[in-house]
């Protein structure tokens, strides 16, 4: 029997993180999507007004219900007698008999995904998409000539809770010091702390070797003395 959803909900998987900036905290929560977003009405993200849940929704494209589309996927393995083409002309047919239609942007809109927060929040949800190419486990299908790779979607949405923080958190800045004089490929900051001493002390053989020449010349010094 297909189902009356026809595959319209939107249930995503997402991650949570939270942090802060100054005062203030912030939600981020992030969806992972197979595939790439409508050009049009590519998604909706919207908080409740308890402030308590984030809706997320997404439509899918009129183009994933054609059969055209189908055959550019399955490539050399579509027929009509193919168990997922069968699957796929009864989901479309139960559709357009119970008139199932998209909107003036062309697109399906099934039921919001419900995010649940521990933290009460408030203003508007920020978002931003990013699309990358997913890695290749499988070789591209290759269809009129043209090889058909898959992208997928990644969307942040930022909420800011409705609680401000007593304590603003303080950015840490941090530098390379340079403590014994050694350049240093991390940074050109240049050291506050200990001085070389004047006097050169060449030690161990150089020692030696140094005294031996100075007390040919004729220097019964046991130390090197200052250079003049």
């Amino acid at each position: 029997m297909v189902s009356k959803t026809y595959g319209l909900g939107t249930y995503d998987k997402y991650a949570i993180s939270e942090y802060a900036e100054g005062s203030s905290n912030f939600y981020e929560i992030e969806f992972y999507i197979n595939g790439v977003l409508p050009e049009k009405g590519g998604y909706l993200a919207t908080l409740s007004e308890d402030g308590y849940t984030l809706k997320w929704s997404r439509p899918i494209e009129e183009l994933l219900f054609t059969m055209g589309h189908l055959k550019s996927i399955m490539g050399e393995t579509y027929s009509s007698s193919h168990v997922r083409v069968r699957a796929f002309d009864d989901v479309t047919q139960a559709m357009f008999k119970d008139k199932v239609e998209p909107d003036a942007n062309g697109v399906y809109w099934g039921d919001s995904q419900k995010i649940h927060l521990k933290e009460k929040c408030t203003g508007t949800v920020v978002a931003l998409a990013k699309v990358y190419q997913a890695p290749a486990k499988v070789k591209a299908i290759k269809y009129k000539d043209r090889r058909s790779y898959q992208f997928n979607t990644i969307v942040s949405c930022k909420v800011q809770w409705a609680e401000r923080r007593k304590t603003a958190s303080v950015v840490t800045r941090t530098t390379v010091v340079n403590m014994f004089d050694v350049p240093s490929s991390q940074g050109t900051t240049p050291s506050p702390g200990i001085q070389r001493d004047r006097k050169r002390d060449w030690g161990g053989s150089h020692r030696d070797s140094h005294r031996g020449s100075r007390v040919s010349q004729g220097d019964d010094s046991s130390d090197v003395s200052d250079e003049s």
